[in-house]
């Protein structure tokens, strides 16, 4: 009479017919062999290197259909552990990424937003603050590479503005908005019933027994018209919270 043959499982090792078992192709490892080398240099000298070289190859073995299945969730776990862990690091190198990106955005913004933080306003403010001023006050619709001159008492309705601007109540105001522009060490906003604009600090000098630092307002008339003032030297003592003009630079 027929008979299946009949294997042995390579895990378990029963003994069952062919038919009710699985071929699976396996690598098995089916030797080692020693590798050396010899390097001679220029002046004689010479070094030996030893390498050992492993073999695999594979092999058809059979399982029964319990080893198997267990084969099978065996691989099926390591490939989601494998995942798993492929994943956490990926979502770390993201999160780092992300953090030191938003580290130098804020040291960027912070090194930067000087007196453009103040734009948005309806006038227009400095993008940037300057300790000193090199030329006469500068109006918006004068020629671009040239400057204003010094308003004088003949001149025209637009000069008639900005003698205005510097009436009673714009000084309280830039005086006001100069105490907190200087003391914040950031651009100052200010109001008055003649116009508006920003009392804009530069960078804070130490000297023995005070402080110091350069400021520059920027003013727009009730027509629209926009200037900007000489940068004045203001001090105070170490300890005080009250600036008062210097009579010159140190």
């Amino acid at each position: 009479m027929a008979r299946y043959a009949e294997a042995e499982c390579a895990d378990c090792h029963i003994i069952l017919p062919k038919n009710e078992m699985k071929a699976v192709q396996s690598r098995v490892m089916t030797g080692e062999s020693v590798n050396r080398s010899t390097r001679t240099y220029s002046r004689g000298a010479s070094s030996s290197n030893r390498g050992i070289t492993t073999h695999y190859r594979y092999r058809t073995i059979m399982l029964c259909q319990p080893c198997a299945e267990a084969r099978f969730r065996a691989f099926v776990k390591l490939c989601i552990a494998g995942a798993v862990v492929a994943l956490v690091a990926l979502a770390m190198v993201m999160f780092r990424s992300g953090d030191e990106h938003h580290s130098d955005t804020a040291a960027g913004f912070s090194s930067t937003a000087t007196p453009g933080e103040a734009v948005k306003q309806t006038d227009s403010a400095p993008t940037s603050a300057e300790p000193q001023s090199h030329g006469n006050a500068v109006a918006t619709d004068a020629p671009t590479e040239g400057t204003a001159p010094p308003p004088d008492e003949s001149a025209s309705s637009d000069d008639e503005t900005q003698t205005s601007a510097n009436g009673p109540s714009v000084s309280a105001a830039i005086a006001a908005a100069t105490q907190t522009a200087l003391t914040n060490e950031r651009p100052e906003r200010w109001v008055a019933a003649d116009g508006s604009g920003y009392v804009v600090p530069g960078q804070p000098q130490s000297y023995p027994g005070r402080q110091c630092n350069e400021v520059y307002t920027t003013t727009t008339g009730p027509n629209g018209q926009q200037w900007k003032s000489e940068s004045q030297h203001w001090c105070r003592a170490v300890g005080s919270t009250e600036w008062s003009q210097a009579s010159g630079e140190e």
